[in-house]
């Protein structure tokens, strides 16, 4: 799924059931949502995992080059967070 803020678009992916409690999974410089698929199909059956991919990486856009990319990618975290919150 995708999730579209101020700043641009960013994937994700959710495994496991709605009720449990949450994991996110954030990735490095380089990297993609791929790099936890391993952990997210073990630990679906206890938590509910949230894989996603940083501005600039994997299925993501990438964002305006003046923002902070930290501050942005928190913010991004922040949304998906709020969002996965309010379809449960």
């Amino acid at each position: 799924m995708y999730l579209e803020n101020k700043s641009g678009k960013v994937y994700c992916e959710v495994y496991g059931r709605d009720d449990s409690p949450s994991i996110i999974f954030s990735h490095g410089v380089n990297m993609n949502h791929e790099t936890f698929k391993a952990q997210a199909e073990v630990l679906q059956e206890k938590y509910r995992v949230i894989i996603w991919d940083m501005p600039y990486h994997g299925k993501s856009s990438p964002i305006d080059n003046k923002l902070p990319f930290s501050e942005t990618a928190a913010d991004f975290i922040a949304d998906l967070m709020d969002y996965l919150l309010m379809v449960k």
